[in-house]
């Protein structure tokens, strides 16, 4: 053991030397170290100040460096003293290795440096960007040095990635700056580096396969870890490092973050040139062909038949399934080409189209990749994504194309077509979920709701390869597989439909389920309802009402129309039923009036018995509401039925035997005693109700209509003159109606007689009287003054046509001015001798009472003599409006003495001689409104009457009454028929007749 005890000598005697020469530096920190050279080991031998030694002075706590790497922080600043020997042979320095022909690290350096000589002082700093490990070395022998650890250092470039964090979040550096994202190439090693403290106390870096939510773990499938990945994986402490290189068959885009959650959040790095084929995932490859031209290859990760994945194949061929979503993702794998110049697009058409560039590019079925931030189509870059869904009714023809050359790309053949329309239903599976397809408008809906009719023959055919796994049926109640419906009646074909272009018919029928469900019985909430509109029994007064395409459609027993004309009955109850969705948007209603919406303002109300609308609601406003509505005999003959809300979805309803009386609205209904009016007196605000035999009293200048309500073809309506009047004037049209919903129209006359009467053309004892209110009859010296509110003007009617300016008058005549019809309250009529405009008229004759102008309303009459006031100069004069602020054209009247008084030598051509009364009383009967006796036609009507002078004349021959029929009668048609009537009665029917022809006369 001499031996042993010799060479320990030997260390511990240079071990002495060397710190005995060390002790010549003065070193008081732990930044400070003393370098000597020892010639026994021909090594650098290191002092340390260390504080935790015994002793009181600086000298006592020096200590060898025994432990390598020596351990220097990045950023730090450190001092080297030279002692002793030897560094001229050996200068002191440092490099990234031991190698003699690596270079001398300059960076972070300073001072005596590098050191060649005793007292030298080198100072170095290592830099944070920078290597974490280093070496002191002797620039001329690789074995004199030894390793430095450079903690928080770390020296990035493109394939080494420098990791770090701020406590928020992490970043990675490949010598651009600390970025939040990253592109690594496929097939290429890369090292990650953690640089800094934190790692293992708060959370451990890792690369994870998809985007994880910051709350959630990230779970061992979740975490990237390919087979040949190196070193220290997750990152948890500074300078942990591993190996990483992207395999080209992964996914394209990857995430780092921390391990934890809640803890650094990362970002994504994309594998340009990696591309993860599936058979929904397509890879898409730009290459150099053989020929040296650019060429596609395409990869959907298929098998051969060794079961080994083919590859990429050039220009190949794929088979996609309609309704189906797919990935298309781009890579350019060509030293020679890019993909911005040979951007990748689909198409369709025909056979050849593979040998021509994309010039029609496809937009239908294409989407955006989830994720993208921008829609990648045409796929432009490595790493661009679009997703394609096959149309199954755009045929099965498509493409994979370069836009802007020929013969890149090959054919995509979709498999599965079928042809939607309402009753041949396309079912595909996607997303988890049905989707089913009736054709336009609406196309595929996810889990559409269907609305189909009663006894209609629905095929449901399904599409693609999923039905295997989720076969597609229909049930009778929702979540219950057990309700698959089985009914040969109701149900044919394939249910459930287990595989591509399996068909199942489905016939819901009228006596059957309102609701239907479909759904996979391995996948209960994949599919949708099923509301059958049918099942509701419809019948001529029970109408179904469904909405389908946006229109109300009605069922009164022959199968659902499109917006309908409704014809009903007054008086007959119906009862409106809705079937199916829709009615809370689109509210149903009636309405009196068509402004294409059931305006709020103007519906049936339910609470008004006189509407006929009875029900809990008054609308429809969700499946099975019901009201009933029986259209009473005041009914408009034309409703309708709209939407509350949306315009154009309803129709109208037309009511037969019914009439809504206003003013001017006469509605006449019969029964077997005689003929019923119903309307609104001027000035009442409520109907006076069917009145038979009633007598009406109308304005003059009005127009009138008188509408049959019911079937009167036994006993037609007719307008007649009253007594020796055998001229009915103002009759507009038909004189004579019998079905229902026809109308008389009259426009009374505002000259002439007062007073006509309606009755029937068969029965004499049927009808009332009609008096005219405010009629004037007109003379040479009796001047009707009209009022055109319209054209604002005043005319002048003296037996011949209407006139306007100048009014020509003879001084040696008395006249009678009177106000015919409603204008004269807003425009009074005066003469006057100021031409003034009608703001500042001075009313002619205000000094004299004699003369009691203006006209301001209805039948006001006013004599004037212009002889009277010959002391005055009357010509000209003027006629005019006094009414401050009224606009009206006034006139002038001129005084002649020359002015023939007589009548004019023809009679206007709208009142016959035969009108006017030749002999009888000097009175004419004129109707007193408040006279409103229902008095029966063949009675006495004695209205009021007012004394007016009249010429005399002698008596004619009355007209003769022949009835030839007696009391009427109802048949079971309800029509009115009259019997034969007696001669007695005969007679007393003409002696009553005679008697009221003389009364008028």
């Amino acid at each position: 053991h001499f031996e042993n005890g010799k060479m320990l000598l030997v260390f511990v005697l240079a071990t002495l030397s060397s710190f005995a020469a060390s002790r010549a530096c003065n070193i008081s920190s732990v930044l400070e170290f003393c370098v000597s050279f020892n010639i026994t080991t021909s090594k650098f031998d290191l002092t340390m100040f260390d504080p935790n030694l015994p002793g009181n002075q600086n000298s006592d706590k020096y200590a060898p460096v025994v432990l390598f790497p020596l351990t220097l922080n990045a950023g730090t600043t450190f001092t080297f003293y030279m002692t002793g020997d030897g560094f001229a042979q050996h200068s002191f320095g440092f490099k990234l290795n031991n190698s003699v022909d690596a270079p001398l690290l300059v960076e972070g350096a300073n001072g005596d440096y590098p050191g060649t000589r005793d007292i030298s002082i080198v100072k170095f700093t290592p830099p944070s960007v920078g290597p974490s490990e280093l070496w002191f070395v002797s620039l001329q022998d690789e074995n004199a040095g030894n390793r430095i650890f450079v903690p928080l250092a770390c020296q990035p470039d493109v394939y080494y990635i420098c990791v770090s964090h701020d406590n928020e979040n992490f970043y990675l550096d490949s010598g651009d700056g600390p970025q939040k994202n990253m592109t690594l190439l496929a097939d290429q090693q890369y090292t990650f580096e953690a640089v800094g403290n934190g790692f293992l106390t708060r959370s451990p870096f890792v690369i994870a396969t998809k985007e994880i939510p910051r709350s959630s773990r990230v779970s061992v499938d979740d975490t990237y870890n390919p087979p040949g990945l190196k070193g220290t994986y997750p990152l948890a402490a500074d300078n942990d490092k591993f190996t990483f290189t992207p395999a080209r068959k992964a996914e394209s885009t990857l995430y780092f973050r921390a391990l934890k959650p809640y803890q650094f959040q990362g970002g994504p790095i994309t594998i340009s040139g990696a591309c993860f084929p599936s058979t929904t995932h397509i890879c898409v490859y730009l290459v150099t062909g053989d020929d040296g031209k650019p060429a596609y290859q395409i990869d959907q990760g298929a098998l051969d038949e060794n079961n080994q994945p083919q590859g990429p194949r050039l220009r190949g061929s794929l088979n996609l399934t309609a309704g189906t979503s797919y990935t298309f993702e781009t890579i350019n794998n060509s030293p020679d080409f890019t993909l911005q110049s040979y951007p990748l697009a689909l198409t369709q058409g025909g056979a050849n189209n593979d040998t021509s560039r994309a010039e029609t590019v496809l937009e239908t079925g294409i989407s955006q990749y989830p994720g993208s931030l921008t829609k990648q189509y045409p796929a432009s870059d490595s790493g661009h994504k679009f997703v394609f869904t096959p149309d199954p009714n755009l045929g099965e023809n498509y493409w994979y194309q370069a836009v802007s050359a020929s013969n890149l790309g090959g054919n995509l053949r979709v498999s599965g077509s079928c042809v939607p329309s309402l009753t041949n239903i396309c079912v595909t599976y996607a997303s988890r979920r049905f989707w089913v397809n009736q054709g336009p408008p609406n196309g595929a809906v996810r889990r559409g709701n269907l609305v189909l009719d009663a006894g209609t023959n629905y095929t449901f055919e399904v599409v693609g390869s999923a039905f295997k796994s989720y076969p597609f049926a229909i049930f009778s109640k929702y979540y219950s597989p057990s309700s698959m419906v089985t009914d040969p009646t109701v149900m044919s074909g394939d249910n459930p439909a287990n595989a591509d272009d399996k068909k199942l018919v489905f016939t819901p029928s009228i006596v059957g389920n309102r609701y239907y469900y479909y759904y996979s019985p391995n996948r209960l909430f994949a599919g949708g309802s099923i509301t059958v509109l049918g099942a509701c029994v419809p019948s001529a007064t029970h109408l179904c009402v469904a909405i389908k395409g946006g229109v109300y459609h009605v069922n009164s027993g022959s199968g659902y129309e499109r917006a309908p004309v409704l014809n009903m009955k007054a008086g007959t109850a119906y009862q409106f039923e809705s079937v199916g969705e829709g009615f809370g948007v689109n509210p149903f209603a009636l309405t009196y009036q068509d402004t294409g919406i059931a305006n709020v303002s103007v519906p049936l109300d339910n609470q008004d018995q006189r509407t006929g609308l009875t029900g809990e609601a008054a609308v429809l406003v969700r499946d099975g509401d019901t009201f009933t509505y029986k259209p009473p005999v005041t009914s408009p003959s034309t409703l309708f039925y709209a939407s509350q809300l949306s315009p154009g979805m309803g129709g109208a309803m037309r009511v037969f035997g019914s009439c809504l009386p206003n003013t001017t609205h006469i509605c006449v209904s019969a029964d077997s005693r005689g003929f019923y009016v119903n309307y609104i007196e001027e000035g009442e605000g409520k109907p006076t109700g069917p009145v038979l035999t009633g007598n009406v009293t109308i304005e003059a200048g009005q127009e009138y209509s008188f509408e049959v309500v019911g079937n009167f073809s036994k006993h037609p309506l007719t307008v007649l003159p009253a007594g020796t009047n055998t001229y009915v004037f103002g009759v507009v049209g038909d004189k004579t109606v019998s079905a229902d919903g026809q109308t008389i129209k009259i426009i009374s006359p505002r000259r002439g007689t007062n007073l006509i009467r309606y009755g029937s053309t068969v029965n004499g004892q049927w009808g009332g009287f009609i008096e005219i209110k405010s009629t004037c009859v007109p003379s040479p010296t009796r001047i009707c003054v009209i009022c055109d509110t319209v054209k604002k003007q005043y005319f002048f009617d003296r037996g011949n046509d209407l006139q306007g300016s100048p009014l020509i008058l003879s001084r040696d005549a008395t006249y009678s001015f009177q106000a015919v019809g409603k204008g004269f309250a807003l425009f009074p009529f005066t003469l006057t001798k100021d031409k003034s405009d009608a703001n500042s008229v001075v009313p002619f004759g205000t000094e004299d009472s004699r003369v009691k102008f203006p006209l301001t309303g209805d039948g006001v009459t006013v004599s004037f003599n212009p002889k009277k006031y010959a002391s005055q100069t009357l010509d000209p004069l003027y006629y005019n409006v006094l009414k401050q602020g009224a606009i009206m054209a006034g006139g002038e009247v001129k005084i002649d003495s020359k002015a023939p008084i007589s009548p004019p030598t023809s009679p206007p051509t709208d009142i016959p001689t035969t009108q006017m009364p030749t002999k009888g009383p000097t009175t004419v009967p004129t109707a007193s409104p408040s006279t409103r006796s229902p008095t029966r036609f063949g009675e006495t009507f004695s209205p009021t009457v007012k004394p007016t002078a009249q010429p005399t004349a002698q008596p004619t021959a009355q007209p003769t009454l022949k009835p030839t029929t007696g009391p009427p009668t109802v048949d079971s048609q309800g029509s009115v028929s009259s019997a034969p009537i007696t001669a007695a009665s005969a007679a007393l029917s003409a002696g009553i007749v005679m008697f009221v022809s003389l009364s008028l006369s």
